[in-house]
Formats: structure tokens, C-alpha cells, sequence
């Protein structure tokens, strides 16, 4: 029953995503990055919670790791602003990806902040953002949520760092690609 939930939830979330950010056969890159030097370019959508439609003019605030800010912008008519951003490798991915790591926090009239944790800094990255819009009568909090961290990514540093424990992989015999790691340790 969860599985069923979780596919609908997931499909439903794909549907919105090629909606909002337009995905179609010349976008499967889903990237607009150039590597100059150490440098990328970088691009974050952004769109209303509510319809959709992109937002133009929203604020994005680019954190390092070190609590300083990298840079900052806002959005064109499209609601995309791109950014010309160094890369500086995120050492929980050393050895694993050329990836580094940024904290975007979005603001923009009329809709609620929000702040996205992890969002990787790489060639071929492109981060959206929904903002949800102001409500009257109800707490206008910042929303969290997380980067758009690649699956393959999350998968290297898993790996990573169970080998340097020496960990084992479960056994599941219906387990049709690479199974996830034990808790436990090789003997």
C-alpha cells in the first residue's frame, strides 16, 4: 500500500516538475552549466506553489558553507536566474564527484521564503524552487527542503563512507540493481 502512495506521490511530483520546468526531449540535459576555470554556471527556476507559473523578480541568496554569502540575484520574465558560481569541492564528496555545496534561500512579493539546504554546485545542475503564497490569517513561515542532490551522488557518498566502516550489503534476492548497505560489519 505505501509503495502505491509513494509511485502516485512521485509520479504526481515528475508531472508538476515537466510542467514547471519544462522538460521535454531538448531539455533532458536539464542543464544550462559552463565550466570556466573552477567556475559553473549555475540555474534555479523559480515558481508559484499554487499555479506554477514562473516567478519573476524573486531574490536568491547564495550561501557558502562558511556562512558568507557567494553572490545573489533575482529572476528574469521566465523566472530563471543564472549564476556564475566557483566551484569549491565539498569534502564529504572528495573522491566520490567533482561537487561542491551551497544553501539557496528564495524570497520574492507575495509568497513565503524559502531555503534550500544542499544544493550541489556542478556542471550540467539545474536547482528549482516553488514558492508557496502568502496566506492570510496563517503563519507566512520559511519553508525548508532539499537540493536537487542526484541519486547517483547520494548513492557514491553512501558507498564511501560503508566501505570505510567495512560494512556489508543486505542480501535481498528481489533486489534488481545494487542492494543498500547493512548495519552490520564484514567478520
Amino acid at each position: 500500500m505505501f509503495g502505491k502512495q509513494l509511485c502516485v506521490v512521485m509520479a504526481t511530483f515528475l508531472f508538476v516538475y515537466g510542467l514547471v520546468f519544462g522538460w521535454s526531449g531538448k531539455h533532458l540535459a536539464l542543464a544550462n552549466t559552463v565550466s570556466v576555470a573552477n567556475r559553473v554556471q549555475m540555474e534555479f527556476r523559480v515558481a508559484s506553489g499554487k499555479d506554477f507559473k514562473r516567478i519573476a523578480g524573486a531574490r536568491i541568496i547564495l550561501v557558502q558553507s562558511n556562512g558568507s554569502v557567494l553572490t545573489s540575484g533575482q529572476t528574469n520574465t521566465s523566472g530563471v536566474w543564472r549564476a556564475d558560481v566557483p566551484l569549491q569541492q565539498d569534502p564529504r564528496f572528495a573522491g566520490v564527484e567533482k561537487l561542491g555545496i551551497v544553501t539557496a534561500i528564495a524570497v520574492a512579493n507575495g509568497f513565503n521564503e524559502e531555503v534550500v539546504f544542499e544544493v550541489p554546485v556542478k556542471q550540467d545542475m539545474v536547482q528549482p524552487i516553488i514558492l508557496n503564497p502568502i496566506r492570510g490569517g496563517r503563519r507566512n513561515e520559511p519553508v525548508a527542503v532539499l537540493g536537487n542532490l542526484h541519486r547517483n551522488a547520494l548513492a557514491k557518498i553512501v558507498s564511501r563512507y560503508a566501505t570505510q566502516l567495512g560494512l556489508k550489503r543486505q542480501t535481498i534476492p528481489t533486489e534488481f540493481d545494487v542492494p543498500p548497505w547493512s548495519p552490520n560489519q564484514k567478520s
